[in-house]
């Protein structure tokens, strides 16, 4: 019945009917909406029946589809519940476990990818072969399939490159993104070290306002190369100590060959950097003048012929042979002052800075330095013996201190013979020079150089005399002490 009266309306309404319905099926209208808007416009335009044919049209919608009824069923059971008389709700599991974090639980790698970028910054804005200061989209999928980064680098901004929610998150970061005006001036899909350190600062705000997240998963134990605990740049950063093992996807920002869960976001090969710009800005003056002329300026040629040279020690040549082997860190030294474009070319403002920038990337990553005094001696060594000796719990105060100061003269030793080497260079090159012009100036410096080689080698021979001298008087006092315990013990 009502699709015969809905059907005389519509042909009575005439033309603006059939406009209606068309806009409505071009728009996917509801029927219900369409006719609704039939029925105002006919009150609205004085057309009856047109207002009839959406009238009729909306009640002929609500007959097929009545309104859900909750029906009341009074139980049997005198015992059970005034309201177990309704249908059963269907079970459901809660979206929100007592206790959890509302956090998604990819905030944890997105925090890991933020610690990892922000560590790593400087060598990653050298990649492209100069100083920019911020990092794009595109560079971030260019770092992700650089086989010469470690695989920590990439799946860092594999992770930022496939999770475009998170990304533009960290590129609208600002002082002003929070204004509807200019915040498209912060939407470049760029981003610099100050928005990494802000987001980081937010996403530990986060954490610390509604608690970390779990990794979905067996629970427990945490993917590898993500630092359980604290992380970030105010501590609360990193990957929960509490979460599972990350799922199936690449969104985990270390994965595969990342660092062991006590490791810094720092790249695996940053130590052993740290390292060689130590050994190279306590023997600049030997690298400078590998080439035969000290004209105060490094390129890879110096390390070539540190390599080659028979009289170069051991620590030298892994010095040279590390940024022979990894040129993204030359390349970041070269930059380090910040100063011209990437011409292959390393001044002492570089080596200064490179290493002033290395101590503090690794203060705040809070990793541990492998050779806290500086100097040429490898890595490892004195600090670790001395720890060692301190830590030992079967030696006596008097032993303790006579093996510290012996593990201080044996270092000494090692300098002592890394000035004698570099002497007998200078020696080897004075022999080969001849009695042109060049070869005097050239000699001139080399005699420079070896007048501060013995000065050097003095002062280390008199340290070590003196180092000698308080163990001796310790020793003595020492047995000094010891008789007078005896004799007090005899006379007593």
């Amino acid at each position: 019945m009502l699709d015969f009266l809905k059907g005389a309306a519509n042909l009575l309404a005439g033309p603006m009917s059939t406009a209606v319905d068309f806009a409505g099926n071009a728009l996917g209208l509801p029927p219900l909406i369409t006719n609704s808007i039939k029925a105002a416009a006919g009150v609205a335009t004085g057309n009856v029946m047109l207002a009839a044919s959406g009238a009729v049209g909306v009640a002929q919608e609500l007959s097929k589809n009545p309104p859900a009824k909750t029906e009341y069923h009074a139980s049997s059971s005198a015992s059970s519940k005034r309201d177990n008389g309704y249908a059963p709700s269907a079970a459901s599991s809660p979206i929100l476990s007592p206790g959890s974090s509302p956090l998604d639980p990819k905030m944890l790698d997105y925090a890991d990818a933020l610690r990892v970028l922000e560590a790593n910054f400087q060598q990653l804005d050298l990649l492209d072969g100069k100083k920019s200061g911020s990092l794009s989209k595109k560079d971030l999928q260019r770092i992700s399939t650089d086989a010469s980064l470690s695989p920590q680098l990439r799946d860092a901004a594999r992770f930022m490159v496939e999770n475009t929610a998170l990304f533009e998150r960290l590129d609208r970061t600002g002082p002003l993104a929070g204004n509807a005006l200019l915040s498209v001036m912060y939407n470049l899909d760029t981003f610099s070290v100050k928005d990494l350190q802000r987001e980081l600062k937010s996403v530990d705000a986060e954490f610390a306002r509604y608690g970390r997240p779990t990794r979905p998963g067996n629970g427990g134990t945490p993917p590898p190369g993500c630092t359980p605990g604290s992380g970030g740049t105010s501590g609360s950063g990193g990957t929960s100590g509490s979460g599972g093992t990350s799922g199936n996807s690449g969104s985990a920002p270390v994965q595969g060959g990342s660092p062991t869960p006590a490791s810094s976001p720092l790249d695996p090969d940053f130590a052993e950097y740290h390292e060689a710009l130590r050994v190279l800005s306590a023997n600049w003056d030997t690298f400078d003048s590998a080439v035969g002329m000290k004209d105060n300026v490094l390129t890879r040629d110096n390390f070539d012929a540190i390599l080659n040279s028979p009289a170069a020690s051991s620590t030298l040549k892994r010095a040279a042979q590390f940024f022979k082997d990894h040129p993204a860190y030359f390349d970041r030294l070269e930059m380090a002052a910040g100063v011209g474009t990437r011409d292959g070319i390393v001044g002492r403002p570089d080596v200064t800075a490179a290493l002033r920038q290395a101590d503090a990337a690794q203060a705040s990553s809070g990793a541990s330095s492998s050779n806290g005094s500086g100097g040429s001696r490898p890595a490892g060594g004195g600090s670790s013996n001395v720890r060692s000796i301190v830590d030992n719990p079967n030696m006596s105060i008097e032993d303790k201190i006579q093996a510290i100061l012996m593990s201080i003269s044996s270092d000494t030793d090692e300098e002592i013979l890394d000035v004698m080497e570099q002497m007998a260079n200078v020696r080897d090159q004075r022999a080969t020079l001849g009695t042109g012009e060049s070869d005097r100036k050239t000699g001139a410096k080399l005699e420079s150089s070896m007048q501060e080689l013995e000065l050097r080698l003095q002062r280390l021979v008199e340290k070590r005399k003196a180092m000698f001298d308080l163990m001796s008087n310790m020793s003595s006092k020492f047995h000094e002490m010891a008789k007078t315990a005896i004799s007090n013990l005899r006379s007593a």
